[in-house]
């Protein structure tokens, strides 16, 4: 199951399948989101291991856009947790690159509840806190830096010139 937060509605947390299995023919893993209640914006793609990284890629390309979902490899009862980046729809042909918080839980026996989670629902509270638990130990949102407080704007220092001299 993959949570991550709504792109287009703030404070709603999307939640869907993710089917993971071989390829024999690419021969490869690969995966393939099902259940979303946004069906147009289904994915699927490959996933990468790289050998001696705790991290693993799921890549989706397709009509020339790119999607990375780059979490955590799990443990036998643990979540993969992680960050995507990928292209937000707000309205119409209107695109913008967002990144947000992502965690993938093993389904086992029952299948939770999916699609969009309000802060009305049950289990809205147990998926935010698993979102949220990703930053900082699976993931980190660097800012621009901000002007500390009470600081004014001051001109850039000029730059040094690199001097090189050649002895023979």
């Amino acid at each position: 199951m993959c949570l991550r937060p709504g792109f287009a509605s703030p404070g709603v947390i999307s939640a869907y399948l993710m089917d993971l299995r071989w390829d024999d023919a690419a021969s490869c893993l690969t995966f393939e989101e099902k259940n979303r209640e946004d069906a147009g914006h289904t994915q699927r793609g490959r996933v990468y291991i790289p050998d001696g990284r705790p991290f693993m890629s799921f890549v989706t390309v397709a009509q020339g856009g790119i999607r990375l979902i780059t979490v955590s490899r799990p443990g036998e009862r643990d979540s993969a947790r992680g960050l995507i980046m990928t292209l937000s729809n707000p309205s119409g042909m209107q695109f913008t690159p967002a990144s947000a918080p992502i965690v993938l839980r093993r389904v086992v026996d029952k299948i939770p509840q999916l699609g969009f989670i309000g802060p009305d629902s049950p289990d809205y509270e147990s998926y935010r806190q698993e979102l949220e638990a990703v930053a900082p130990a699976f993931g980190f949102f660097a800012t621009a830096p901000r002007r500390a407080a009470g600081a004014e704007a001051r001109p850039a220092a000029p730059a040094e010139h690199a001097r090189l001299s050649l002895v023979t």
